[in-house]
């Protein structure tokens, strides 16, 4: 199971620009995260695709969701990353422009209210949420 205490760093696609979690189950030595800043410092990362080439010596140790494009949402485990400095940025596009500020009433509802802002409400988004709060409990 991937969680916010596998991530490592994070690449940005030269597509979409959004952030992307690169992940590893056990912590990187100093060496192997030399040799990732090296590797991310020379790679065209597009999302989906692979971040580690098969010869490269982090290719079973260092991994990234290749089940995204550049379509798909920020990863909601980006948001609770506090180890590593996260930008508050958008949950759907990845912009830390025009971000709104959600109403009490979704405050009510929801556990978790991701960022959200103007531009992908004016298409049509709805806010990004998660765990919604029962009825009767506080």
């Amino acid at each position: 199971m991937i969680n916010n205490s596998h991530i490592r760093r994070f690449v940005n696609c030269t597509i979409c620009n959004k952030p992307r979690c690169i992940f590893s189950k056990n912590m990187l030595s100093d060496d192997e995260k030399i040799s990732l800043e090296i590797l991310l410092d020379s790679v065209i990362y597009i999302c989906g695709s692979p971040i580690i080439p098969e010869t490269h010596d982090l290719y079973e140790k260092v991994y990234i969701r290749q089940k995204i494009h550049c379509n798909s949402p920020i990863e909601a485990v980006y948001y609770s990353c506090w180890r590593l400095k996260t930008e508050i940025i958008c949950f759907y596009c990845g912009e830390s422009n025009e971000l709104l500020e959600p109403n009490d009433n979704l405050k009510r509802k929801f556990t978790t209210i991701y960022p959200f802002c103007q531009t992908c409400q004016s298409k049509g988004h709805n806010w990004p949420t998660r765990g919604k709060i029962k009825v009767g409990k506080k």
